[in-house]
Formats: structure tokens, C-alpha cells, sequence
């Protein structure tokens, strides 16, 4: 989804809000889809930065590496167990204003890197 809305918001040069919500389904659809807990997040992107903006973002994919975990183990929990909550090694970044390499799964083994700089 974040490369997706990257790709529109720069191929259509206009903004693009990213939505991603997981709740965990009732039963019987939640054996064959189980989720840890709800999770949604949300983002705005653009083809350029705005006197409001957050962050630069720079996406490219890899097959090298691995994805980043978290050192919280609940917070891992939650990253594994719902598709949504993916992002979190983006917002743990986000919430800490420093740049830096974020890994975050893609397909297959393959990582969809993002650097991270927050705009001063």
C-alpha cells in the first residue's frame, strides 16, 4: 500500500492519503485469518514537501537484508500479528525524529526499503 500511494502521489503530482486498518474477523473467518489485535494507521503523502510536512520518505525494493523488528516485545507481537501494523518500524522512527533505514516486508524475499528523514 505505501509504495502504491507513493507511486500515485508522484505519478499524479497531488497528495494521497494512505489508510490501513486490520480488525480481526469473526469466526469462522478468523481461523483462517487470525489477527493479533486491531490496528490502523495512517499517512499523507505528496510529490513534495509542504512547509507542514513531517518527513521525507525514499523508497526503493531489496532482496537483501532482512525486516526490521521491534525491541518491544508486545509492539513485535502486534507487528507480526496484524498486516496493518507492518508500519510500526516507520512510525517508531516517525515518533523519534531521527533519520534513518527502515526494511519493511514486501513480497516473496524481497524488503521494501524507506529512508527516513524527518524535515526540520
Amino acid at each position: 500500500g505505501l509504495l502504491e500511494a507513493a507511486t500515485i502521489a508522484q505519478s499524479e503530482q497531488a497528495p494521497v492519503l494512505l489508510v490501513a486498518y486490520d480488525q480481526p474477523a469473526p469466526f469462522p473467518l478468523s481461523a483462517a485469518r487470525p489477527l493479533y489485535a486491531p490496528f490502523a494507521t495512517a499517512l499523507l503523502l505528496g510529490p513534495k514537501s509542504w512547509p507542514i510536512s513531517l518527513a521525507k520518505l525514499q523508497l526503493s525494493l531489496t532482496s537483501q537484508g532482512s525486516e526490521d523488528c521491534l525491541d518491544d516485545p508486545e509492539l513485535e507481537r502486534l507487528r507480526q500479528g496484524n498486516p496493518a501494523a507492518r508500519s510500526l518500524p516507520l512510525l517508531q522512527a516517525m515518533a523519534a525524529g531521527r533519520a534513518r533505514q527502515i526494511s519493511l516486508p514486501y513480497v516473496s524475499d524481497q524488503q521494501l526499503l524507506i529512508q527516513y528523514a524527518p524535515c526540520l
